[in-house]
């Protein structure tokens, strides 16, 4: 190989490297009544449940609690809960819960149908 080759090559890497961090956007992290395609407009007047509460807690969580079923309460009652459930808060999870699941990459939730 001669220098020219050499020169070329790395011109050509430097190029393709400029091209995909140039056409690399950042995408919002979906937030509570926040801007954006993938803001989650939450419902007025109606109060989250207080085992939502912390709701980093219940982000991090709430496949958990659905996959055994429930959650414990901090007066001990395990209050007993499940995908249908959510719905009746989360009933279009196209513009709630799937812009999440789409942002992190897991599963989409799919709405029922009657």
């Amino acid at each position: 190989m001669n220098i020219n080759s050499i020169i070329a090559f790395f011109v050509f890497l430097l190029c393709m490297s400029l091209v995909l961090v140039s056409s690399c956007q950042k995408v919002p992290k979906p937030t509570k009544n926040g801007e954006g395609p993938l803001a989650l407009k939450v419902m007025e007047g109606i109060p989250a449940p207080q085992y939502h509460k912390p709701i980093k807690r219940w982000v991090a969580t709430h496949m958990d609690k659905l996959a055994v079923g429930g959650v414990v309460l901090k007066n001990g009652e395990v209050k007993k809960i499940s995908i249908e459930g959510c719905m009746g808060c989360h009933s279009d999870p196209d513009n709630f819960c799937n812009h999440c699941h789409d942002y992190v990459g897991v599963k989409r939730v799919e709405a029922k149908t009657q």
